[in-house]
């Protein structure tokens, strides 16, 4: 593969109505958008778009890392395997700052380039490595905060639509109050769907041993990141099994935690890790029988069809993909996802035969260009 061409333009900062965790809430959202263009003018196209105080890195950041990366990607004749394209992404962010969005962007333009010049997906690219690709994973559909009185008029519309798994958003300040509005969830939703909550790393270990008691009672199928960091260390076995997330950050404790007792499983953010890293990450999860959810920080069209393409290559029996639309979607260009049909109930990430990523823009993108680089 040849790049002859690199582009990067500036994408995002629409209106939206906000989005939310536990602990902040976004009304702005933006990145960069990277092309890898060749010869015969096939684009291919990586997203990276940081979320403001939460992922390691600015925007900023992103920028100076392609700086140094991009104009690398123009010197080489690269194989289109996708371990040789990791070792491209390495080799490209070496010496620049680090980025992880910046890597997830390189690494899914990469794909998506590759994949078109073959004419297949980039699932179809994926499938080429060691891990099995069944044709569809559940989708779990983020429908808010515990006690928000919208929340479970949201949890039954998203039913509704098919959803077999829904995801909540709790701060463990109460778990008792917090457990009674879950039950009142589950009285209005069918039986057989899962309910999960994300405390964001808020609790202590002994807040969290009492909180995951309590949502044990209330029907919580699994919690994610109940501690942060070293805490889950010192968690252990629980009455909710507990899972992983946004402390795979650090790539320190990365093993501690996968070999931690209690923990049941991964949440996977590409965007916050670098899409290879998630990649060869799941595949020590899985190793060690660790269940594996891949999901997003709330990025474009392009990222999100990028991490549904991740989630395919991972899934298995019972895996679930936190990759549904979200408002902050509307800050970008519309677009057409191929992976996310919602015609087809129950609500699923499926494989598709669109070449690349599968993504059709259908407004078209104005994008500012910020830098270019030819070879």
């Amino acid at each position: 593969m040849i790049v002859e061409e690199v582009r990067l333009r500036a994408y995002g900062g629409g209106t939206f109505d906000g989005v939310a965790n536990a602990r902040a809430a976004w009304r702005d959202r933006r990145g960069l958008v990277v092309e890898l263009i060749d010869r015969e003018g096939r684009v291919g196209l990586g997203e990276a778009c940081p979320l403001p105080g939460y992922s390691p890195e600015s925007l900023d950041d992103a920028r100076s890392c392609f700086a140094v990366a991009l104009p690398r990607l123009l010197r080489g004749r690269w194989a289109r395997e996708r371990a040789a394209l990791a070792a491209v992404v390495d080799e490209a962010v070496r010496g620049g700052p680090d980025a992880p969005s910046a890597r997830f962007a390189i690494g899914a333009a990469l794909l998506d380039l590759a994949a078109k010049q073959r004419g297949e997906s980039v699932v179809a690219s994926l499938r080429s490595g060691p891990i099995h690709t069944p044709s569809c994973v559940a989708r779990s559909v983020l429908v808010g905060v515990v006690g928000e009185p919208k929340t479970i008029e949201r949890a039954a519309a998203s039913v509704r639509r098919g959803a077999m798994a829904l995801k909540l958003k709790a701060r463990g300040e109460d778990p008792e109050a917090e457990a009674r509005f879950i039950r009142a969830l589950r009285g209005t939703i069918e039986a057989g769907v899962s309910v999960r909550l994300d405390l964001n790393g808020s609790l202590g270990v002994e807040e969290a041993r009492h909180a995951l008691d309590v949502y044990a009672a209330a029907g919580v199928d699994d919690v994610e990141e109940p501690c942060r960091g070293s805490a889950l260390l010192r968690l252990g076995p629980c009455a909710v099994p507990w899972l992983v997330d946004e402390s795979l950050a650090d790539r320190g404790l990365r093993g501690a935690l996968l070999d931690a007792r209690g923990c049941a499983g991964v949440v996977l953010k590409p965007t916050l890790l670098g899409l290879f890293e998630a990649l060869e990450l799941a595949r020590e999860a899985r190793a060690r029988g660790l269940a594996i959810t891949v999901t997003h920080t709330f990025e474009g069209p392009i990222a999100l069809a990028a991490s549904c393409a991740v989630a395919l290559a991972l899934a298995h029996d019972g895996a679930v993909a936190g990759l549904d639309r979200h408002p902050a979607l509307a800050a970008f260009p519309s677009a057409a996802i191929a992976a996310l049909d919602d015609e087809s109930p129950p609500l699923a990430v499926v494989s598709t035969t669109q070449v690349g990523l599968g993504l059709d823009l259908l407004q078209t993108p104005s994008f500012e260009e910020v830098s270019r680089w030819t070879r």
